[in-house]
Parts: structure tokens; C-alpha cells; sequence
């Protein structure tokens, strides 16, 4: 079968369907990553949960803007499907899910004309498939109410490579469907399951004089940390000296606040107060001259009171980063 699809004419359209799972007919591999990637889903419990309390503050509109980057449904998906990506041809500005696609028009595709010819669909290269303004076009947010992420220009202002280098990178060349010649491919988990937490900050045990400090930057991802909408999240360091219990010394994610005070929910607050790391920047914290160290980070996708507030199940803490320090020599 395959061998005949790929002896035909390339079509227009997409003839054999749109979903993602049309596509993991012939791509089985790309699809496989797909499934397991936050794109698949779209969305989470706790987001389903937040949509009403969304659209009680801020409007219809404001929830319809959620759905829109979140849920937006392009060629049958659930999720941000293949073609939300590959029959994007345009966007109609950088940010709030504006992405323009055609389902009628060829694919992209890193081979465009090269591509096997295939009954499936027809595949030309587009600049935007792969490029920071296609990621952008949901990863910046300006609104309404305090539905405020700023990846895209973050991103921008640290001046580091694509968003895919780091969120699709490369893999070893593999065929692009069963039997077919092994090419160029990159990871299609976009995001977090290859360990990019663990690589977005550094902890490390360095000299002051003769003391010595904890330092934590964040030298591994070229937007803040955390990003996006860091009001749903947290990222806390914990640190113990010579043994002791461990004491929560940092807590990043941005804090919703009504009148001053903390509230769960960013649509119960007037006001959200910045609590991150911007790339490159870091933090330190003085340490007793002896003593084993040990510091980890924890990352919790959703903060357990926000999980509280919506009625939802909070996920499990992920321990990304741990450093142990033995205790150093004493000095004559």
C-alpha cells in the first residue's frame, strides 16, 4: 500500500483525512511523539475546569481566545493536531492563536518538492513551519483580563536559537513513513518529557572568599523560568546543609494577588506579581563554610492551590535537577 501511495500524483488537499490520526497511517514514528506531547491534549483537567471561571471574569471572548491556542480544533483534533502546524500558512500577528491554516493548500515540509510524491497530500516548504513566529502565534498572549504570556518576546529579547532546537531538535535520520529511505527528522514531543526541565536551570556550590554560596541561574532556556502561564505553575528549590530537613529557600511562578493578598486563581486577582528568572539571571544564597549540600528543584505543573481552587487533581511534584555538595575540607 505504501508503495502505491507514494507512486501516485500528490493531490489536492487532504483526501485521506486531516486528524492526526490519518497522518500516523504513514508516519507512525512523528505520530507516536505526537500523542505524547501536551499538544495532543490540548489542554488539561485543570484547564476544562478553568474555562467557566474564565469566561465569569473576562467574557465569552476570553474564553473563546483559550480554547482558540488550547483546543482549536483544525482538521478534526482535539489538540493542536499535525495540521494546525503543517497547513498553517500564515498568521494573522504573533500572538492570541491568529494562526491562519488551509487545509486545501500542500502541506509543509522540510523537503518540499523532494518529497516523495503521495495520494496522501502534495508538500512544499513554507519559512513559518519551524519558525519562532508560528510557535509565537500561541505562545504570546496579550489578554483580556490578566491572560498575559510573554514566551515570544522573551525569547526574542535573549537572542538564542529557534524554539524548535530546543523543543523539536534533531534526531538520527529515520525513514518518514514504514519502508521508506532514512531522512532528516526532528522530535515531534515538543517540550518536556526529554528532560528540558532538568536543563533550564543550573544549580551549582561556588566560592565566596572563604565561604561559600548556592548559586541557581537560569542558563538553559532562552525565555524566563518558568514561562508562559506561570500563575498555573511553580518551581521551588529546596535546600539541605550537613543532613538537615530540607527547606523550601525559592519558590518561581508568578503570584496572583487580590487587594495584596495571595489568591489561587488568576481570575480572582486584580494584580499578578512577577516571580521568575529571566535568561541568564540568577539568584544565590549563602552557605556555612562546612557541611554537606544537597539542593533540588521541583517542578509542579499545576500549583496544588490552584488544583484546590478548580476541584481538579494537582499532578505529582517532578524532582529536575538535583546537586550534592560533600562536605568540603576544612581549611588551615
Amino acid at each position: 500500500m505504501i508503495g502505491l501511495l507514494l507512486a501516485c500524483a500528490p493531490p489536492e488537499g487532504l483526501p485521506l483525512g486531516s486528524t492526526a490520526a490519518d497522518c500516523a497511517a504513514c508516519h507512525p514514528d512523528h505520530a507516536a511523539e505526537w500523542r505524547g506531547s501536551a499538544h495532543a491534549v490540548g489542554g488539561s483537567h485543570a484547564f476544562d475546569a478553568w474555562l467557566p471561571e474564565v469566561e465569569a471574569a473576562w467574557g465569552g471572548f476570553a474564553a473563546d481566545r483559550c480554547v482558540g491556542c488550547h483546543r482549536p480544533g483544525f482538521g478534526g483534533d482535539e489538540g493542536v493536531g499535525c495540521v494546525a502546524c503543517h497547513a498553517a500558512v500564515g498568521n494573522h500577528g504573533e500572538a492570541d492563536g491568529a494562526l491562519a491554516v488551509d487545509l486545501s493548500a500542500p502541506l509543509s515540509g522540510p523537503f518540499g518538492a523532494t518529497a516523495a510524491p503521495t495520494v496522501a497530500h502534495s508538500s512544499t516548504p513554507r519559512e513559518l513551519l519551524g519558525s519562532d513566529s508560528l510557535c509565537g502565534t500561541c505562545h504570546e498572549v496579550t489578554g483580556p483580563g490578566l491572560l498575559h504570556e510573554t514566551t515570544l518576546s522573551e525569547h526574542r529579547a535573549a537572542g538564542g536559537e529557534g524554539c524548535v532546537e530546543c523543543h523539536a531538535p534533531r534526531v538520527v535520520d529515520r525513514p518518514l513513513v514504514p519502508g521508506g529511505a532514512p531522512r532528516p527528522s526532528r522530535d515531534h514531543r515538543f517540550g518536556l518529557e526529554d528532560g528540558l526541565y532538568g536543563e533550564a536551570l543550573a544549580l551549582t556550590v561556588e566560592p565566596r572568599g572563604e565561604e561559600r554560596v548556592l548559586v541557581l541561574r537560569a542558563e538553559g532556556a532562552t525565555h524566563d523560568v518558568p514561562t508562559g502561564a506561570a500563575f498555573v505553575r511553580r518551581w521551588r528549590v529546596e535546600l539541605a546543609v550537613e543532613a538537615a530537613a530540607s527547606t523550601t529557600i525559592l519558590s518561581l511562578g508568578d503570584d496572583p494577588l487580590w487587594a495584596g493578598a495571595p489568591v489561587a486563581l488568576v481570575t480572582d486577582a486584580d494584580e499578578v506579581r512577577p516571580g521568575r528568572l529571566g535568561a541568564g539571571e540568577e539568584v544565590e544564597w549563602g552557605l556555612p563554610a562546612q557541611g554537606a549540600v544537597e539542593a533540588r528543584v521541583w517542578v509542579e505543573a499545576v500549583r496544588t492551590e490552584v488544583a484546590d481552587a478548580l476541584g481538579v487533581e494537582a499532578p505529582a511534584p517532578v524532582e529536575v535537577s538535583r546537586l550534592v555538595e560533600s562536605d568540603p575540607a576544612p581549611t588551615r
